[in-house]
């Protein structure tokens, strides 16, 4: 009915709502500091972790989009909720700003929190998303924006000029605008910058293809005095060091893949202080910047796993490896909707470490080769199918080896390998349902163990990066290419 009036607004509601902006702009502002932002991806790929397929599928589009500048992203967030705190707080447009809330709290609440983890067993957590919207929700339809404002403190018991509103709305921008610009110092992006001779001399550095940006990332590896922590990007034509952002620490050994699903390249393991400390069982993703993971259920940490995606099951593998006294470990773990999860098998391969794991499109399935079992190098070729492993024959193999490095090979959609400790002849190709050693025309990388590989950038090829070197005198920072027929020094 025209004329009529809510009732008179309860002094509580209106206490409720300064209260709850206030506690918006402290939120907001406390957003602004460093470590939030570099956690902010890997937030969103926990939650998808745990989320059903529909929802996991938007929150990852989500991380790989946000990865490309979290800092930018993460300090919008934060101006949001100091804009939507003050207008709350003073009641300038306090009502615009407490519809504003219902869409961001519940997106905060789906993507941020994960729905609250209601998915993960045991979890019961519902977080803040859900009781910010209510509140809001309540105030909204409470109108309590019409007591204890701004406008009611500028002109007691009657209407303010809509002129004068715009003025106080002008001004609490501005406030706002001052609060941003003194706090965006705090944020920065992934910079790239070009290496002035590539990756250092190292061993052991976990190298993978990023089918998002078609460039490889190089991140860590060992030396006899220390280990690296810097990442670095191949794209194609010369090596670009990320800087900008905290990442792992300084640490070599590890196992790393492009994850399809995820669209991102997932980390574990490794170990620190020259590989002689302990193993880690630390999960982090590479989505142009590092972001930890927080997975259920990890292995063990371990150094020297053998990891690889698997198309046909959409999942990650992992198998293998040995922890911080030298044990290889056995198991096969995948990473699905919940984390790592450990396979009950009644067959996989014997314990090892230090073994290579790669897709072959044509067999449709994982190879699996090498490694040792603690006191004696490996042979023998198994597949991973996405359910079962197969032991494979061939009628010529690369023998029994250890620290070998294997890869996809885009030139003749088959798996190269390059031996590692032990071997004569160095580069082989799986193909046809056989090992067969490969026709090198010209010269090989000079190393033996600990090197790094992955396909190269547009498919040119496979990248095998660093490792030790054959005559034993320390660590090579060469960068070779296979083209399909021979190696080529490209750095």
């Amino acid at each position: 009915m025209k004329g009529t009036r809510w009732p008179t607004i309860p002094s509580w509601l209106a206490g409720v709502r300064i209260v709850f902006g206030a506690i918006l702009l402290v939120d907001g502002v406390l957003e602004f500091q460093t470590g939030t932002y570099q956690v902010f991806v890997s937030l969103l790929y926990s939650n998808a972790s745990v989320s059903p397929d529909p929802l996991r599928a938007i929150l990852v589009f989500a991380a790989g989009l946000i990865g490309h500048q979290p800092a930018v992203w993460n300090a919008t967030l934060a101006a949001t909720e100091i804009t939507l705190g003050l207008g709350i707080l003073l009641g300038v447009c306090a009502q615009v700003c407490l519809v504003a809330c219902l869409p961001l709290f519940l997106g905060i609440w789906i993507f941020g929190q994960g729905l609250g983890l209601p998915l993960a067993a045991g979890t019961t957590d519902i977080n803040s998303g859900p009781i910010y919207l209510l509140l809001a929700l309540v105030l909204l339809l409470g109108h309590s924006w019409e007591r204890w404002s701004l406008f009611e403190w500028i002109r007691p018991g009657g209407a303010v000029a809509p002129r004068r509103r715009v003025v106080v709305g002008a001004g609490a921008v501005v406030v706002l605008v001052a609060i941003s610009a003194l706090s965006w110092g705090s944020v920065r992006a992934v910079q790239r910058q070009p290496g002035v001779s590539g990756p250092p001399a190292v061993g052991g550095a976990a190298l993978a293809f990023d089918a998002q940006t078609n460039e490889d990332v190089l991140f860590g590896g060992c030396n006899y005095l220390v280990c690296s922590n810097t990442t670095w990007l191949w794209d194609g034509h010369r090596w670009l060091a990320s800087t900008g952002q905290q990442g792992p620490p300084q640490m070599g050994y590890a196992g790393a893949a492009y994850s399809a699903k995820m669209r991102a390249i997932v980390m574990f393991g490794g170990a620190t202080e020259q590989g002689l400390g302990p193993a880690l069982n630390s999960t982090w993703v590479w989505a142009q910047g590092w972001h930890r993971l927080t997975a259920d259920g990890p292995p063990a940490g371990r150094r020297f796993p053998a990891v690889a995606y698997d198309p046909s099951s959409q999942q990650l593998v992992l198998f293998g490896g040995d922890n911080a006294a030298g044990r290889p470990l056995s198991g096969t773990y995948v990473m699905g909707r919940t984390g790592w999860r450990r396979l009950k098998l009644a067959h996989e391969p014997p314990a090892r470490t230090a073994a290579a794991m790669a897709w072959d499109p044509s067999l449709k399935a994982l190879l699996l080769y090498g490694g040792s079992n603690g006191s004696a190098r490996l042979g023998g070729t198994w597949a991973w199918n996405g359910r079962a492993w197969t032991r494979l024959q061939s009628r010529i193999s690369p023998g029994p080896l250890a620290y070998v490095a294997m890869s996809t090979d885009p030139t003749d959609s088959g798996v190269l390998l390059y031996a590692g400790a032990g071997a004569d002849q160095r580069t082989w190709r799986w193909g046809r349902g056989g090992w067969t050693p490969a026709q090198v025309t010209g010269p090989t990388p000079p190393v033996y163990s600990f090197m790094a590989m992955a396909a190269a950038p547009s498919g040119r090829g496979v990248l095998l990066v660093g490792g030790a070197t054959s005559s034993g005198a320390g660590f090579s920072n060469q960068t070779w290419l296979w083209n399909g027929s021979g190696w080529n020094r490209i750095s």
